[in-house]
């Protein structure tokens, strides 16, 4: 075997080593590639089966001229928020002094794209802003909360 012999063998083994190199490199990256589209999916996944609750208090004057400011919770979401209860300054609603009796607050639930209003009795020396909290599930699997405060 002569020198031109060693040359070639050694070109074509250091070409086999650069080809497994390659092939190793090129699957690792198509393993990343593939995590990183799971995650896509997911997240995907997530926004879709998720409900998005924000809160604000409306304000408007009553035929009869009195002011009326009803809390309304709405559901932003694509899926309904079920098992939803709320807090209003850390206490809840059904024990906040803005609560007017005979209004069902705990434990309700709020379809895709649609909202609940519940009056509240608000008096001129009503302390404002209110610090609220709500707590509900939805079909991403993952408890939610929303907190905010609202003013008029």
């Amino acid at each position: 075997m002569g020198i031109s012999d060693w040359v070639s063998f050694s070109l074509s083994f250091l070409a086999v080593l650069i080809a497994l190199y390659a092939a190793w490199t090129s699957r690792k990256t198509q393993r990343r590639q593939i995590q990183i589209e799971e995650e896509r999916d997911r997240v995907r996944y997530e926004q879709q089966n998720k409900a998005n609750l924000v809160a604000r208090i409306e304000g408007k004057k009553s035929p009869r001229g009195s002011s009326q400011h009803p809390l309304v919770i709405e559901n932003k979401g694509s899926t309904e928020a079920r098992n939803v209860n709320f807090t209003l300054d850390g206490k809840p609603f059904q024990k906040h002094p803005t609560y007017l009796e005979g209004q069902v607050a705990e434990d309700f639930l709020i379809g895709p794209n649609s909202s609940v209003k519940f009056q509240l009795g608000i008096n001129f020396g009503q302390a404002l802003p209110f610090q609220i909290e709500i707590q509900w599930t939805d079909d991403s699997g993952i408890p939610r909360v929303y907190r905010s405060t609202l003013t008029l």
